[in-house]
């Protein structure tokens, strides 16, 4: 019998217990062993949701008679959410986020580590949110404490960081209950007998096109996937296809979604019944937005390398995905159902301020990330993290880098080329390095001498009051000071700080899908697809470069430089650089690194 011996000194009982672990269970049979452990707390955490729900929605309504109408339901929402805003201000003191965004984040930059208490903190907070009746779902939050259970067991059992990845994927596999949910649904459209055939397809279109979203959103991070089409039994054995083998099932799905779904659902007899509130119903452009997405990410080189070898773009399927934005565009374009916003209101597609809780994203936005607690979450979590800590004294505090900035080019077009050098040819002066820039840039960046703080009781000092971002500054060299010299003012105003108010009330939500995105799509798919940036889908009338410049003369920038049209390769340099800008800080710039097989190279 093999035993553990007296602990050396300095060593505890559970160090010793790894050192024998490492001696004698192989690393292969450990993580099965994790793995199985995994898939068991993550059925505890999820029967453990579901029976407080169950018994919060029991003692709360419990005496209700069901016939009748009660006030009660009206009030229940919001006293979960305020419990729940209590619960994570006073008891769990973090982000808890939300399920599979957190994970994906957690993968990209933080090595797969998940923080401890997101093992508990989101079943409980969503519980109460939950049963009291407040309009969420349960999948996410299992989600991420599946995942956070397979992280918080990898690092206590000193696993490295591929088999961190491995184990927050069990734990995401073994709770995630969208696609089965979505073939469950379509397994049983036949019950559904008192439907009308409109009220049938709308149902199957939405079920179809989630069942594809759920396969792209996990396999643009892990490749491919086995794609899950069917209620699954206990004896299905389904094979890891590749990425371009899985986009396309998830584009016959979206397809079917786009063939099924309305542009707006206020236009069908259905809607009628929520008539003004379908705006973030699954419609025809989403649909067809996220089909062009799946083809063209499966045309990017990386995906394409992994499935034939080539580290090129796969023409052909760039130019269904082309094919694919032309058609969402010409609809959205010939119905107004979705617009580029003016740049007068650029702020508002990002956040709204004392607006009562109004969503921004205007028209433009065409699908939102997880609405849940939008009121709440920004105020509790974010806002505090991207002003120095002089005039915000808490935050986690995240800064712009420097070398991201300078992707803001000049404002008639043209690169930087060199920061340190002056450049006839764009305006660029390195001594007046804030003049004259992409207007975008003075929207999304605060820089040295921007107003931060109004002085309303006339006692601050000036470098208090305006950015002191230079060298030494007050903003710079304060305890969590800003590192980079650039700050973010995209998602929150100018003035958020601890004393004119601008942190209360504010409404932040990114959009996953917007009209600028698959102007930029169409303009990549389109080039690649069709062979030059002057290209264009037959029957649409923006070739390439037009979609890019559509872009630019909303925010007023100059169109692309006729020197960067004469190549893929100059035009695809511009194109990514419009899209680093456009879409700053918004969730895209991994992925399209990662898919231009771009992400280790030197920016």
């Amino acid at each position: 019998m093999i035993g553990l011996s007296a602990p050396a000194a300095g060593q505890s009982w559970f160090e010793q217990l790894l050192d024998w672990r490492e001696k004698h269970i192989s690393e292969r049979t450990f993580v099965l062993m994790l793995a199985f452990a995994v898939g068991f707390f993550c059925a505890v955490a999820a029967f453990t949701l579901h029976w407080i729900i169950a018994q919060i929605a029991l003692l709360l309504t419990s005496s209700f008679n069901e016939k009748t109408a009660n006030w009660l339901y009206l009030v229940y929402p919001v006293v979960g959410i305020y419990l729940t805003g209590l619960f994570v201000k006073y008891v769990v003191k973090d982000n808890i986020s939300h399920g599979i965004t957190r994970i994906l984040y957690a993968i990209s930059s933080k090595r797969s580590r998940l923080r401890g208490h997101n093992c508990w903190s989101s079943v409980l907070a969503s519980a109460i949110t939950i049963g009291f009746g407040g309009s969420v779902g349960a999948e996410a939050p299992i989600v991420l404490t599946g995942s956070a259970i397979g992280s918080n067991l990898g690092k206590l059992f000193r696993m490295d960081n591929r088999t961190l990845v491995l184990l927050v994927g069990c734990g995401a596999a073994g709770a995630i209950a969208g696609i089965n949910k979505a073939n469950l649904g379509l397994a049983n459209l036949d019950k559904m007998v008192n439907a009308t055939q409109e009220e049938r397809n709308l149902i199957a279109g939405q079920l179809y096109f989630f069942r594809g979203w759920f396969h792209f959103m996990i396999m643009q991070y892990w490749g491919g996937l086995p794609y899950i089409d069917k209620v699954l039994t206990t004896n299905d054995r389904l094979p890891r296809l590749s990425y371009q083998a899985t986009a396309e099932k998830a584009a016959e799905d979206f397809r079917r979604a786009a063939d099924l779904l309305p542009v707006d659902w206020d236009a069908t007899k259905a809607g009628q019944a929520t008539m003004g509130n379908n705006n973030i119903r699954i419609n025809k452009v989403m649909a067809l937005g996220y089909l062009g997405k799946d083809l063209l990410w499966a045309g990017s080189p990386l995906m394409n390398y992994e499935s034939t070898g080539s580290k090129s773009y796969n023409r052909d399927l760039c130019k269904r995905a082309a094919d694919a934005f032309a058609e969402a565009l010409e609809i959205c374009e010939s119905t107004g159902r979705y617009q580029l916003a003016d740049f007068s209101q650029w702020s508002d597609l990002f956040y709204t301020h004392n607006q009562n809780g109004r969503l921004p994203g205007l028209k433009e936005a065409i699908f939102y990330e997880n609405l849940r607690e939008t009121s709440s979450r920004w105020r509790w979590n974010m806002v505090n993290d991207f002003r120095p800590q002089l005039i915000n004294a808490s935050g986690v505090k995240c800064w712009p880098t420097a070398n991201y900035v300078d992707y803001y080019g000049m404002a008639n077009g043209m690169p930087i080329n060199d920061i340190t050098k002056k450049d006839a040819e764009s305006g660029y002066d390195p001594e007046y390095p804030w003049k004259g820039r992409d207007p975008r840039f003075y929207k999304d960046i605060i820089f040295d001498g921007v107003k931060c703080c109004t002085n309303g009781k006339g006692d601050m000092k000036e470098t208090k009051q305006y950015a002191s971002l230079y060298t030494g500054g007050s903003y710079r060299v304060d305890t969590k000071g800003c590192l980079t010299g650039y700050m973010n003012t995209k998602f929150c105003p100018q003035l958020t700080n601890d004393y004119d108010g601008y942190r209360e009330n504010n409404c932040m939500v990114l959009s996953f899908m917007r009209l600028a995105d698959v102007y930029l799509m169409y303009a990549e798919a389109t080039a690649q697809g069709y062979g030059s940036p002057t290209s264009k889908v037959n029957g649409y009338g923006l070739s390439a470069a037009d979609a890019v410049n559509k872009v630019r003369d909303r925010a007023g920038v100059g169109h692309v430089a006729d020197k960067f049209l004469a190549s893929l390769d100059g035009f695809m340099s511009e194109l990514r650089r419009e899209r680093a800008v456009e879409l700053a800080f918004e969730g895209h710039r991994f992925v399209d690194l990662r898919r231009w097989m771009l992400l280790t190279e030197r920016p």
